[in-house]
């Protein structure tokens, strides 16, 4: 009788999940969606794009083994460099808000997989709430496909327990040395001779209309007796001359470093 009464309880239990699961798969968002419509949220020069074609579900109302848990459809997102800069984000599964007469499903009930583009992931305990740690290029896209199920490795009493949780994307963009240095570059506009000793020490900008050879372009050179333009490069000491618009051979053109080494090589 007491083993009749624990299986009634666990279903009641996963009903209760199935439904907030289903509900909360946008509710981070703060808004309701309809249909097939998808949902955008920019981070930095990342944008989150929440496909809803397809809901996070459990299939089945009780635990299921890890190949069933694997089988499900899953819950379709991605994240989309459209900025100017590589990044390094993190991607977590966090708690949501439940009413205060709700009981939290304690993590180790729950067990997740995290498919990562063409790679399949593996099946984990939710013993961690970062669940993805990547690289990301400027205009790519990482796709990931999300399952969660109960875990039936772990017996307990679990009714009306709620496992509610919501994702969160952090984001650290990388800066490279030609942006580093391009944010401090002093406008053409301003006059060297009255410039302050920090201003001097900067790359300075020069802009040069078209000709028949060259469309109009701009470059920053450092200039002056002093400037602060030392860096290590090989293990040695470079100056860097200035940033430079570069073909890359292919079409496509980048804004680069020029450098000069400090000391002469010798003859």
């Amino acid at each position: 009788m007491k083993e009749k009464k624990k299986i009634v309880g666990l279903v009641s239990a996963i009903v209760v999940l199935i439904v907030v699961i289903v509900g909360v798969s946008y509710a981070w968002l703060t808004m309701t969606v309809q249909g097939n419509e998808k949902q955008v949220l920019r981070v930095g020069g990342l944008r989150i794009i929440l496909n809803e074609t397809n809901s996070l579900t459990i299939n089945d109302a009780r635990p299921i083994s890890d190949s069933e848990g694997m089988a499900q459809d899953g819950f379709i997102f991605s994240v989309e460099n459209k900025g100017a800069l590589a990044a390094d984000y993190n991607v977590y599964l966090d708690d949501d808000a439940i009413e205060t007469t709700q009981t939290r499903l304690d993590d180790q009930y729950v067990k997740y997989s995290l498919d990562v583009n063409d790679t399949t992931g593996t099946a984990k305990v939710l013993d961690n709430r970062l669940i993805y740690s990547g690289h990301i290029e400027r205009n790519t896209t990482d796709n990931f496909v999300l399952r969660v199920w109960l875990n039936d490795e772990i017996d307990g009493y679990i009714t009306n327990q709620v496992f509610k949780v919501k994702i969160r994307v952090e984001v650290n963009e990388k800066q490279s040395a030609t942006d580093t240095l391009l944010a401090k570059a002093n406008s053409e506009n301003l006059d060297y001779n009255t410039a302050t000793v920090e201003q001097q020490k900067e790359m300075w900008t020069f802009s040069h209309p078209a000709t028949e050879q060259t469309e109009a372009l701009t470059d920053y050179r450092y200039i002056g007796a002093d400037p602060n333009n030392y860096v290590s490069f090989n293990d040695e000491l470079w100056r860097i001359i200035g940033v430079f618009t570069v073909d890359d051979g292919t079409g496509k053109k980048e804004q680069r470093l020029k450098i000069i080494r400090n000391e002469s090589i010798g003859t």
